[in-house]
């Protein structure tokens, strides 16, 4: 009789009618089965990261980026995270899930964020450099213009020498009003005004002075 052998769905038929089949030969074949079944389940795996990479890069295209243009003319597409006094934290587009950068705004020249806004840096140095054109062109305006005016209390202190009238304090403002002619001449004259108004109420302090002793 026919001896029939039957492994896992597998119809194969062993039969010992005048020679015997080796059992080696069909569990070969089950293995090469098994081998090209885990190279199938390895190759959709494959497959599968491959898609899920791909859809991943899309999907970070798709992120609205900034742009860092740096002083040595390097430009970063970035993912701005945090923006300092100093410095700035980011991530690279193409690199989303990766580590957070940290750099000196020092190191950068201008910032192109997403919507299309654009900052330039400014620095130490070119803020000193403005203050001090800023100075300059005070101190041009101020040699370029018309003619100095006399100091008002130059005025004051001339007109309370005349009346008599409160000499201490005409003493005072002809004093600052020398002092403020003689460090700015260029803005302020009068010097002779400030001086006789001194003077004068000087004089009439003293003779205030003696009638009440």
């Amino acid at each position: 009789m026919a001896k029939t052998l039957y492994r896992q769905g597998t119809a194969e038929v062993i039969d010992e009618i005048g020679e015997d089949v080796s059992i080696n030969e069909v569990l070969i074949e089950n293995k090469n089965e098994e081998k090209t079944s885990e190279a199938s389940n390895d190759f959709a795996s494959v497959s599968n990261e491959i898609i899920v990479d791909e859809t991943k890069s899309k999907l970070q295209l798709d992120v609205a980026c900034d742009k860092i243009t740096f002083l040595n003319g390097n430009e970063e597409d970035v993912k701005l995270i945090e923006i300092g006094d100093d410095c700035l934290k980011y991530r690279r587009c193409d690199n989303l899930d990766g580590p957070i950068y940290t750099i000196s705004k020092s190191k950068i020249f201008m910032i192109v964020y997403s919507n299309g806004n654009k900052e330039v840096i400014e620095h130490e140095e070119e803020k000193q450099k403005s203050l001090e054109n800023n100075i300059q062109t005070y101190n041009n305006q101020t040699n370029y213009s018309s003619e100095p005016e006399t100091h008002g209390l130059a005025i004051a202190s001339l007109v309370l020498g005349i009346l008599g009238f409160i000499p201490l304090a005409g003493v005072i403002f002809g004093a600052i009003a020398i002092e403020k002619i003689k460090k700015d001449p260029k803005r302020f004259k009068g010097k002779g005004i400030a001086t006789a108004g001194f003077i004068l109420s000087l004089a009439w302090l003293f003779l205030l002075i003696l009638l009440l002793v």
